[in-house]
C-alpha cells in the first residue's frame, strides 16, 4: 500500500507540473503573418539600400561620362527584375514589396534619368524593346538590359 501512496504523490505532481512546464499556445496564423512582414521588411531595407547606391551610382557616372566610351555611358536610369531571381520563400513577399512578377519589372527609376522623363514607373512591366517582344525570367530581364540602351521601350502599367 505504502508503493501506491508514492505514485499518487508523484501523479499529482507531474500532473500539475506538466500544465505549468507546458509551452503556451501559439497562433498559426499569427506565426505566418509575422514571417511575411519580416521578408516585407527585409525586401524594404534591401530596395532602399540598393536605391542609394543607385543614386551615388549614376551620379559618379554622369560625372565621368567624358571619360568613359559611349557604351559604358549609355545608360535608362531604370532596374529591372523579376520574381525569379528571389529565393522561391521570399517570392511572395516580392511581388507585395517591389511589384515583381514573372515578367521583366521596373524595381527603380532614377530621378530625372531617362526612363523618368520617358513616364516609365517603379511596378510597370517590360514588354517590348524596338518591336521585340520580352518574355519571363531571369533570361528576360537579362536580354532587356542588353537591347534597351537608346532604343524604344513599350512598358505596361502595373495591374
Amino acid at each position: 500500500m505504502r508503493n501506491w501512496g508514492v505514485v499518487l504523490v508523484l501523479a499529482s505532481v507531474a500532473g500539475c507540473a506538466g500544465q505549468t512546464a507546458m509551452a503556451p499556445g501559439v497562433d498559426i496564423n499569427l506565426a505566418r503573418a509575422e514571417a511575411q512582414r519580416q521578408q516585407e521588411l527585409v525586401l524594404e531595407d534591401y530596395q532602399a539600400s540598393y536605391l542609394r547606391g543607385y543614386n551615388v551610382f549614376t551620379r559618379i557616372a554622369k560625372a565621368n561620362a567624358s571619360v568613359c566610351d559611349r557604351s559604358a555611358t549609355a545608360y535608362v536610369g531604370m532596374v529591372m527584375t523579376t520574381v525569379s531571381i528571389y529565393p522561391r520563400d521570399m517570392q511572395a513577399a516580392a511581388r507585395r514589396v517591389l511589384s515583381a512578377g514573372d515578367g521583366v519589372t521596373v524595381s527603380t527609376i532614377a530621378a530625372g534619368g531617362p526612363a523618368d522623363r520617358a513616364g516609365i514607373k517603379v511596378g510597370d512591366r517590360v514588354v517590348g524593346v524596338s518591336g521585340q517582344a520580352i518574355g519571363t525570367g531571369v533570361s528576360a530581364r537579362d536580354f532587356a538590359g542588353r537591347l534597351i540602351r537608346g532604343r524604344a521601350v513599350r512598358t505596361e502599367p502595373r495591374s
